[in-house]
């Protein structure tokens, strides 16, 4: 018997919400753009009730909104939205990270370098590829923590995270560069048994990479008519 494709056997609103996550991640569904769900609903070929329920948690996830009169609109980035962002990412990564620091061994680390790398090797264009990998190294300096709820929420952070890099048209060797040089700072710092500056190089990472960002998108604005 042959397996039954994977988009079956997710629940209908499940599939449609990643559906339309990685369209908004693209580019596909721009901007402001209002959300037919009669039109999604037969493009997906599914009724119109996992498409509510699909917009409700992307509605959550801060990348749509529902106005009155208006229906469902993709949500706009500002520099605001960014900045305020990464500072939740640093709240809630530099906590995970100093509760998982004790429970670190060579194998934790030995994992991370393997994400870097292959995140390093990620095709230029792959942009879906390389923000999953980099996801994956952050989540796999934290799972040691033991904050499930805390671990769930700021992967939804970083998905909002992901959205801001593809706003950039496209990431560039040196910032993918940078990156993997400082993913590789931490866990240098952690196997060297150094908790001050493992912390530090965490949390500049992050801060950095909001100052970056929050540039490039209050640049974009200023060019818009």
């Amino acid at each position: 018997m042959s397996e039954t494709p994977t988009s079956l056997r997710q629940p209908a609103a499940d599939h449609v919400a990643e559906t339309l996550r990685q369209w908004i991640l693209s580019g596909r569904l721009g901007e402001g753009e209002h959300i037919r769900q009669e039109l999604i609903a037969r493009e997906l070929g599914v009724s119109r009730l996992p498409v509510r329920e699909a917009l409700a948690v992307l509605e959550a996830e801060g990348l749509v909104r529902r106005e009155q009169y208006k229906g469902t609109i993709v949500c706009e980035v500002s520099p605001q939205e960014a900045a305020e962002t990464y500072e939740i990412r640093e709240l809630l990564e530099v906590h995970l990270f100093s509760l998982s620091l004790p429970h670190l061994d060579e194998s934790h680390l030995r994992t991370a370098e393997t994400l870097v790398h292959l995140s390093e090797s990620c095709d230029e264009d792959d942009h879906e590829r390389w923000a999953q990998l980099n996801r994956d190294f952050h989540r796999a300096l934290y799972e040691a923590a033991g904050r499930p709820l805390t671990l769930q929420t700021l992967e939804h952070v970083l998905r909002r995270t992901e959205r801001y890099f593809r706003l950039q048209q496209r990431m560039s060797t040196s910032v993918k560069r940078k990156s993997a040089r400082e993913h590789l700072e931490i866990v240098n710092a952690i196997r060297a048994g150094d908790r001050a500056r493992a912390e530090h190089a965490l949390r500049e990472h992050i801060t950095s990479n909001g100052r970056d960002l929050t540039t490039t998108i209050a640049n974009k604005r200023s060019r818009k008519p």
